[in-house]
C-alpha cells in the first residue's frame, strides 16, 4: 500500500477546552457575519454557526468572491440542521494544482479532526470515530478538550487549470463542507498479493477487479507527526524526519460506516468486526514495546501482520470486500426511519475517497448495468456519451439525476446552483440538500433544522485519544516551502 493514503494526519497544535456542546457560547460570537481584518495573511470570519481563519493567496476581490461562496454554503446548511454550537476551521484559497500537488482538485476537506464516542458506558461496546464538528453538537457525558478546528478546506484558485476558472464553487464547497460534517467513510479496501505486498491503489488511484486476487479492508492508521518538521529547513532531513514519525494507533471505524448496510439483505455489513482495530493494534505493532515507526510499516509489514489475524477476521474482510465494494447499488446506509439509501460503488473497480463516501449516482449506475449486460464498446453504452465529449449526454443527466446530486462522487455538466435547482429534482424543503443526505445526517447524529433536539447521552471513550491532525501543514505546505527553498520543482 501506499502507506500514506491510510494516514489520519496528526500533528501537535494548542487545544481549547469549552464545556459540553450543550451550552456553550462559543467566543460569544455576535448573530450577524462580521469579518474582521487581522495580522495578515488571514481574516477571521465569524457568524453564529461558523467560525473560520480565511487565508488566501489572491487579490482581495477574488477573496471577497469565495468568502461569498462559502457564505452561500453555509446558509444552506445551515438551514437544513441544527448548529448548536458553531463548527471552526480554516480555509486555504492558493494554486493547490502547483504548490501542493493535488490535481485538479477544486476544493477539498482535510485533517477532519475525529473523537471516540461510544453509545453507553458499557466498555464491551464498540466505540466509533466522530468528526468533531458533529460532537459539538450532542450531549455528552462529559466535558472535553476540543482542538482548534473541526477540519481544513482548501479551494483551488485554479490558476494553473484555466480550464475550470467559470466553474461554479459554491455546490463543490457545500460538498465538501457536508464530508466535514461526517459524511464519510474510512473503511479503506487493498490488497494482499502473493508476494508478501498489501497494496491500496494501481497506478491511477483505482483498484481494479481481479476474481483471483485476495481483498481486504484496512484499518485507519494515526501517526503523530512532530513539531519539528516546522523547524527542519534541509529537505532530506525533512524526509528523514517524516520516515521517522511514530503510528499511535489503528481506529475504529467512522459513526457512518457503523450504518453501512447491504442494500439486498439490510444486514449491517461491519458488525461482526466492530473491534478490528483492537486485533490490528495487538497484532501489528512490534511485541517488544518499541514504536512502530512509518519506515517500517511497510507494504511487507502490514501485509504480515494482516495474516496473523484470527482466522474468522481473515474471512470476514476478505468475503465483505468482494462482496459490497465492487459492484454498483451494494451499500448504503440504514437510517433511523429503517429506509436504506443506497451509496456510491462502482462496477469493477473501487476508487479510494470515491467509492462508498458519495451518494449513488442513478445515472453511473444505470451506465454500469448496461456495460455488465452488454459490454463497454455495446452500442447501448455509446448512445448514453455525447460522441465528441465522451461525457454523458445532458438528456441523460436530466432523466437520472435526483435530488441528492450535490453529493455525487463526479459532476457531469458546469451547472450553475441556480441552473442545478432548476433543472434537477430536489428536496423542496432544503433547496440543495437531497432528502437522502438528510436523513444519513440524521443517523449520525445531526438534528434536522426546527426538530426536537435528540437529548441521548454520547459516552467519551476514554481508552483512546488522538493527537491533533494537521497533515496539511506539516505535509503539504512545510513540503513546498522547503522545495521553493531550496528551488527544486
Amino acid at each position: 500500500m501506499k502507506t500514506t493514503t491510510l494516514l489520519l494526519s496528526i500533528a501537535l497544535a494548542f487545544k481549547t477546552t469549552y464545556s459540553r456542546a450543550v451550552d456553550n457560547n462559543f467566543y460569544g460570537i455576535k448573530n450577524h457575519l462580521n469579518v474582521r481584518e487581522v495580522d495578515d495573511p488571514f481574516e477571521i470570519v465569524e457568524n453564529d454557526k461558523f467560525i473560520y481563519r480565511f487565508h488566501c493567496s489572491e487579490e482581495k476581490k477574488v477573496c471577497d468572491g469565495f468568502k461569498n461562496d462559502l457564505d452561500f454554503a453555509f446558509n444552506k446548511i445551515s438551514n437544513t440542521f441544527e448548529i448548536y454550537q458553531p463548527i471552526s476551521f480554516e480555509v486555504f484559497v492558493d494554486d493547490m494544482t502547483l504548490k501542493y500537488g493535488l490535481g485538479e482538485t477544486l476544493a477539498a476537506v482535510m485533517d477532519t479532526n475525529f473523537i471516540s464516542l461510544r453509545a453507553s458506558n458499557n466498555n464491551s461496546l464498540a466505540p466509533y470515530l466522530y468528526p468533531q464538528a458533529l460532537v459539538k453538537q450532542l450531549k455528552l457525558n462529559k466535558e472535553i478538550e476540543y482542538k482548534k478546528n473541526d477540519f481544513i478546506l482548501v479551494i483551488n484558485n485554479c490558476n494553473s487549470l484555466p480550464q475550470y476558472k467559470s466553474n461554479e464553487v459554491r455546490s463543490i464547497m457545500t460538498h465538501e463542507i457536508l464530508h466535514g460534517l461526517g459524511f464519510i467513510s474510512i473503511a479503506l479496501i487493498g490488497i494482499v498479493t502473493n508476494n508478501d505486498e498489501v497494496k491500496s491503489e494501481d497506478k491511477n488511484g483505482e483498484i481494479l477487479f481481479n476474481e483471483n486476487e485476495q481483498y481486504t479492508i484496512l484499518p485507519h492508521v494515526v501517526p503523530s507527526y512532530s513539531k519539528k518538521l516546522m523547524e527542519i529547513t534541509d529537505e532530506k532531513e525533512y524526509s528523514s524526519e517524516i520516515l521517522n514519525t511514530q503510528i499511535k494507533t489503528f481506529t475504529p471505524f467512522s459513526v457512518f460506516d457503523k450504518y453501512l448496510v447491504s442494500t439486498k439483505t439490510g444486514e449491517r455489513v461491519l458488525k461482526d468486526i466492530q473491534f478490528f482495530y483492537r486485533e490490528a493494534n495487538e497484532k501489528c505493532f512490534p511485541k517488544d514495546g518499541s514504536p512502530l515507526l512509518l519506515k517500517v510499516a511497510s507494504d511487507k509489514y502490514l501485509s504480515n501482520c494482516f495474516k496473523h489475524l484470527t482466522p474468522d477476521t481473515q474471512e470476514i474482510i476478505t468475503r465483505i470486500t468482494k462482496d459490497y465494494f465492487f459492484d454498483i447499488e451494494t451499500l448504503g446506509i440504514e437510517t433511523i426511519s429503517g429506509e436504506i439509501v443506497t451509496l456510491q460503488t462502482m462496477f469493477g473497480k473501487y476508487i479510494p475517497g470515491s467509492s462508498v463516501s458519495h451518494m449513488n449516482n442513478p445515472l453511473y449506475s444505470e451506465y454500469y448495468k448496461k456495460i455488465k449486460e452488454n459490454g463497454k464498446n455495446s452500442e447501448s453504452v455509446k448512445e448514453m456519451l455525447d460522441p465528441d465529449t465522451k461525457s454523458f449526454k445532458i438528456e441523460n443527466i436530466l432523466k437520472y439525476y435526483d435530488e441528492n446530486y450535490i453529493l455525487y462522487f463526479s459532476d457531469e455538466v458546469d451547472f450553475t446552483v441556480e441552473q442545478m435547482l432548476e433543472k434537477f429534482p430536489n428536496n423542496q424543503k432544503y433547496p440543495l440538500i437531497g432528502d437522502g443526505i438528510v436523513k444519513i445526517m440524521k443517523t449520525i447524529g445531526w438534528t434536522e433544522k426546527g426538530k426536537k433536539r435528540n437529548n441521548k447521552i454520547h459516552y467519551v471513550d476514554e481508552t483512546l485519544r488522538l493527537p491533533n491532525s494537521k497533515g496539511y501543514e506539516y505535509l503539504y505546505k512545510r513540503k513546498y516551502e522547503l522545495s521553493k527553498k531550496n528551488k527544486i520543482t
